[in-house]
């Protein structure tokens, strides 16, 4: 395993710290026992005293939590990306600023990725700046398997 496959590698009490020390800085309430093994791996730095230590995240485990973000709003982007694309009241084809408008909660880079890796995997067809459900979703979603 990799530096940065172990660094990834959280348990939830872990990831759950990181988080709150990354939102909420030292005034975090986090499990002394989590903190301790963030700090091991190098993703914050400990402080205060052994009764109430305090923790304050290093810009690697800043940089983890961002990802984490990143990650989770690309998911949701594409999930949005495939309900409009099978929408039954639209042409077959979007184009990537009617997507955009349909999916204003994210900014134009992540629904560029998600629609990237939507494209990687065969869910939609991407030609220029036009966008359409693959053969594949659309089929999927005829016998009824893809559901909101």
């Amino acid at each position: 395993m990799t530096d940065e496959q172990h660094e990834r590698d959280l348990g939830q009490d872990e990831e759950r710290a990181l988080r709150a020390i990354v939102e909420h800085g030292t005034e975090a309430e986090v499990d002394a026992d989590a903190g301790r093994a963030l700090a091991r791996r190098g993703l914050v730095v400990e402080g205060g005293s052994l009764d109430a230590p305090t923790f304050t995240a290093t810009d690697a485990g800043r940089t983890l939590v961002d990802e984490w973000r990143e990650a989770l709003h690309t998911f949701i982007a594409g999930r949005g990306i495939v309900l409009q694309v099978l929408r039954d009241d639209h042409p077959e084809w979007w184009t990537r600023r009617e997507l955009l408008k349909q999916i204003s909660d994210h900014p134009p880079a992540i629904v560029d990725v998600a629609l990237e890796r939507l494209a990687q995997a065969s869910v939609v067809v991407v030609d220029g700046e036009r966008v359409k459900a693959s053969p594949c979703a659309q089929y999927l979603d005829t016998l009824e398997l893809i559901g909101v």
